[in-house]
């Protein structure tokens, strides 16, 4: 090892000094190692929304909506977690929050709609196709084509590639090109979701989902074009009251241990929360963070190989 002060002479006292401090590099070294394999293998994940500044490209919560003292939102989470960390900062003047809880389920942000009149004929709604064209694979149908923007969000979104239609000289100018499905789309109109526990079927239109009943079962490759959701996403939730923190008079924070949810189907987590009065919100945030264990361990070996894979374009 290289070693300057090999030819320097100091004095004992001096001497000691510097193998204490050699020691202590070493071990605030071996600490930052650890700690940057820590970041790199048990990521948290980060999601805010700024309330002051909403247009803002920096906010990454979803689907926000505030009815009366009702908050709903929704956070893109891939991966197991532990717990969420939630965390609201409140205007100056704002009144304070008081007993304030917030739940949290885990689905897909369309099986979270709403159920509106069921169907019972099959006159009454077509399906989506998923149908490739290129290197593309597109949701078509309704009259409009979302592509794809990657194949990790078209198997998080629980698509099958078995079900993915190739073009074959189709003509698909027929449809309204719309943006991109991303990560955080929402299953477009058109979509069916298979619930597993019961067999049930919901179709997706207009915010709402709608039983499929009677006749309306009666359609070819039903089943092969469901997406499959659970109704344990629906039931299951697991919630925390906000505390306020100690420092900063205007923040309030509490922790949700969310490992239960690890096995759900779906890639959306909806949280609810009731906020007083009077309470103005300055920003929101919500962090996941993993536990440490050879689970996680492995799995985010296989993601990391998965990411240099798509960034090269290989198999």
């Amino acid at each position: 090892m290289f070693n300057p002060t090999k030819k320097i002479k100091l004095d004992p006292a001096w001497g000691k000094r510097y193998e204490i401090s050699k020691i202590f590099v070493y071990l605030i070294f071996l600490a930052g190692m650890f700690w940057l394999g820590y970041l790199i293998l048990f990521p948290s994940q980060y999601f805010s929304f700024s309330f002051l500044h909403p247009d803002s490209s920096k906010n990454n919560i979803t689907d926000l909506t505030r009815i009366g003292n009702k908050l709903v939102f929704n956070a893109i989470a891939i991966g197991n977690f532990s717990k969420a960390k939630v965390k609201i900062s409140l205007k100056k003047d704002s009144a304070p929050l008081e007993d304030n809880k917030i739940s949290v389920r885990k689905s897909y942000q369309a099986f979270f709609y709403p159920i509106g009149e069921d169907i019972s004929s099959s006159a009454g709604y077509s399906i989506n196709s998923l149908i490739s064209s290129g290197k593309s694979v597109f949701i078509a149908g309704q009259g409009e084509k979302f592509p794809v923007n990657n194949p990790r969000t078209f198997e998080l979104s629980g698509f099958n590639w078995n079900n993915v239609e190739s073009a074959n000289g189709k003509d698909l100018s027929q449809y309204e090109k719309r943006d991109l499905f991303t990560i955080c789309s929402a299953h477009p109109d058109g979509t069916v979701f298979l619930v597993q526990e019961s067999g049930r079927y919901f179709y997706i239109q207009n915010g709402q989902k709608r039983e499929l009943k009677g006749e309306a079962l009666i359609v070819l490759n039903l089943q092969k074009k469901a997406v499959v959701a659970e109704e344990k996403g629906l039931e299951i939730k697991k919630e925390c009251s906000f505390e306020k923190n100690l420092f900063f008079t205007n923040r309030y924070s509490c922790i949700i241990p969310i490992s239960e949810l690890d096995t759900l189907v779906g890639k959306d987590y909806q949280f609810k929360t009731d906020i007083n009065s009077g309470a103005e919100i300055k920003k929101l945030s919500v962090v996941f963070q993993k536990a440490v264990n050879w689970k996680n361990f492995i799995t985010s070996l296989s993601e990391i190989k998965s990411k240099i894979f798509l960034r090269y374009g290989l198999q």
